[in-house]
Parts: C-alpha cells; structure tokens; sequence
C-alpha cells in the first residue's frame, strides 16, 4: 500500500505543479491572482481544484486531473460583479457530472 500512496501523492503533486504552470502562463498575460488552490476530486479522480481573479474583474474557477497520459481541465469564467456567483452552481453541477474515460 505504501508504494501506491507514493505514487497518488508524486501523481497529486505533478497535476498541481503542471496546473499551476497553465495557470501562471494565463496569469503573465491576463494579470490573474490565485485565490485557492486545493485538492479535488475531478470526475471521481485525485486532481486539482484553482479560484482565479484579474484585474478586469473576472473571475474563474478551474478543476483539472490527469488520465493516463492525458490532462483534463473544466474551467468557469465569469465577470465577478454579477454573474460569476449567479451561474456557479450550473458550472459546478456540469464539473460533477465529468467522467473521463
């Protein structure tokens, strides 16, 4: 069992390393800040779960997990004032329902 702990935390580590480069290169462009960063389940998977804002207002949720060889990432993007909040719970319902196969 300890072999296979290892190697769900270097996987679990990896993805929020390999993440939080997708993320950084949005931030130089976009001026992101991350708000969270956290462990999540994505489609019944040990992956990532990153809350982002930028200077325009906009605020975003990201959840990501690697498949085999393959990185998943469902994103939410909204502008913070108004509707971010307001449609959420459809993003978050849709991220509940991801299978990967």
């Amino acid at each position: 069992m300890k072999g296979r702990d290892a190697e769900q935390s270097r996987r679990r580590c990896y993805q929020r390393e390999h993440s939080w480069e997708t993320i950084r290169a949005q931030r130089a462009l976009l001026g992101l800040e991350v708000t969270e960063n956290r462990p999540a389940l994505v489609g019944g998977r040990p992956g990532v779960e990153f809350h982002t804002k930028d200077r325009l207002a906009v605020r975003q949720k990201f959840y990501s997990t690697i498949v085999g060889a393959r990185l998943f990432v469902l994103s939410y993007s909204a502008p913070a004032r108004f509707f971010f909040d307001r449609d959420l719970a459809e993003f978050e319902a849709a991220a509940r329902s991801f299978r990967a196969r």
